[in-house]
């Protein structure tokens, strides 16, 4: 029966537990990891940059080939970490945010064939003169802040995040307080009901004792128990019973010789 009782407290118990156990998970995955990726997107992105300026500034064809080459690894670098993003992604903002920024690099990144063309033909000049252009420069310029904005959008998600975690995190500890306050509350009333339970049918068994003792063998025990309180009560009764009969057949004999001694002494 109290199993039944306590079933609901329990499941709300462990729904928050579980909750808890939800939003941590959260925390961790969609704000803490996303935290990373963005940092990484960064530092690719700065990666990517040098590699052109090298790229540009090489003195021969073979570091040429070896910067190409290393634009390209940051590239795909970047792409890839901008996937692993993407599967973070819970929210329209971030969503929106994230394309601004693949479509940031994508608009830095046409850049790059003009850019090539001139370094393979040895024009340093031009190659220069793009790279410096107040074009490329912005787009390099709005990429930066459209990964600060993504930096900014997660550690608030993060924030917000941590701080609903705390208050359903309040709450459980609220309800298990009051649980344990329950429990206490309900242990002493049954506690009391098995102490009554007990000590008050034995007060009514002493006072027929005490009653028996001063001579009163009418008086009785009103119990109706079937532990083993009532049995004693029923055996008390039993022995109140037994004594009234015992004490009518004596008086009953005592009045027959007393009959009989008053007859011969007449």
């Amino acid at each position: 029966h109290r199993d039944l009782h306590s079933f609901p407290t329990r499941r709300s118990s462990d729904l928050k537990i579980n909750q808890i156990a939800k939003a941590d998970t959260q925390l961790y995955e969609k704000m803490t990891v996303p935290l990373g990726n963005v940092v990484h997107l960064s530092t690719y992105f700065q990666q990517i940059r040098v590699a052109l300026r090298d790229f540009i500034y090489a003195k021969d064809d073979a570091e040429k080939t070896k910067r190409l080459n290393q634009f390209k690894d940051f590239r795909a670098k970047f792409d890839k970490e901008m996937e692993l993003y993407a599967t973070t992604v819970i929210t329209k903002e971030d969503k929106e945010l994230m394309d601004r920024a693949v479509k940031m690099l994508d608009y830095y990144l046409s850049f790059m064939p003009e850019c090539e063309r001139y370094v393979m033909s040895n024009d340093l000049d031009n190659a220069t003169k793009l790279l410096k252009s107040d074009a490329w420069y912005k787009a390099a310029v709005d990429i930066d802040n459209a990964m600060n904005d993504l930096v900014n959008y997660n550690i608030e998600a993060a924030k917000q995040t941590a701080d609903q975690n705390k208050q359903i995190a309040y709450r459980a500890y609220v309800i298990m307080i009051v649980i344990m306050i329950s429990a206490v509350i309900l242990a002493l009333i049954i506690g009391i009901a098995i102490s009554r339970g007990i000590t008050i049918p034995l007060a009514k068994g002493v006072k027929l004792a005490e009653a028996l003792a001063e001579g009163n063998l009418k008086a009785t025990i009103d119990i109706d128990q079937k532990d083993e309180v009532g049995l004693l009560a029923k055996s008390l009764q039993n022995m109140a019973n037994k004594l009234r009969e015992v004490c009518s057949v004596v008086a009953v004999g005592a009045d027959n010789i007393l009959s009989a001694s008053i007859q011969i002494s007449s």
